[in-house]
């Protein structure tokens, strides 16, 4: 018997979906048949390069501001959502960054908070605004991409992000344990090294060591992440929630 993917009718929102991991992620929801509404911060130059690159699969798919460490910023992009589509079926929690790298004693109070306020508040927020949603419609899918970080401590002067990422991963586990029982199943993604400009320019990080050290004998691409987010996002794994899966290479 064959299984194929479909989310035709399905309404996706995806935050930080201008490169990397979200780009590929809404590209790929977009080829599944999804309408897609995504976030982008700084570039929207970047932003237009993932609408042109989604556009060949005919899904709606707009590009929209927003800054997830404001609140008026994520309520602003619910009622847009809400306005042009009418429910949200999908929400793709990517934002996030490690601000900047630090070694642990040097990492000042601001830059934890600033880091709490992207990678943890930004999926608390966005969860907050699209949950009640969800909730009416007593059926929702929500993906938060965490980190190997989360299991590793980090490299390169990270322990603040993959603190981060340890929390969203509790959270994920939180929220399907409370909501999971209307419908709504939450699950994260924890990616390992992956080609991105995020990870790749980490200072002083021997690459070609890390790809040597892969079990697979290479280091990942965002495409190796968005076939996850799909099947997450589909019917089809309507029996799996609370769950994080490492896509790592075996590392």
């Amino acid at each position: 018997m064959a299984y194929t993917i479909s989310l035709a009718g399905k309404v996706a929102v995806v935050t930080g979906g201008s490169t990397g991991i979200g780009r590929a992620s809404v590209v790929a929801l977009a080829e599944a048949g999804a309408d897609v509404i995504f976030t982008y911060l700084a570039s929207p130059e970047a932003a237009a390069e993932t609408v042109e690159q989604a556009r060949p699969f005919g899904s709606k798919v707009k590009a929209v501001r927003c800054d997830v460490t404001k609140r008026e910023d994520v309520e602003a992009l619910k009622a847009q959502v809400l306005d042009e589509f009418g429910k949200v079926d999908i929400l793709v929690n990517n934002a996030g960054a490690a601000i900047r790298r630090a070694p642990f004693l040097e990492g000042e109070e601001e830059l934890w908070e600033q880091s709490f306020q992207l990678n943890v508040m930004g999926v608390v927020r966005c969860c907050q605004a699209f949950l009640p949603v969800m909730l009416q419609q007593k059926r929702g899918r929500i993906i938060n991409i965490s980190s190997l970080a989360a299991a590793t401590g980090g490299i390169g002067n990270s322990v603040h992000y993959a603190s981060m990422k340890g929390a969203v991963n509790t959270l994920t586990i939180g929220l399907a344990n409370e909501f999971s029982p209307h419908g709504i199943t939450v699950n994260a993604i924890a990616p390992g090294l992956i080609d991105t400009p995020f990870q790749v320019k980490t200072p002083g990080h021997d690459f070609e060591k890390a790809r040597r050290s892969t079990p697979v004998r290479r280091i990942g691409v965002p495409e190796d992440i968005a076939p996850m987010v799909v099947y997450l996002a589909s019917d089809q794994a309507s029996f799996i929630t609370g769950e994080i899966y490492h896509i790592d290479g075996g590392r």
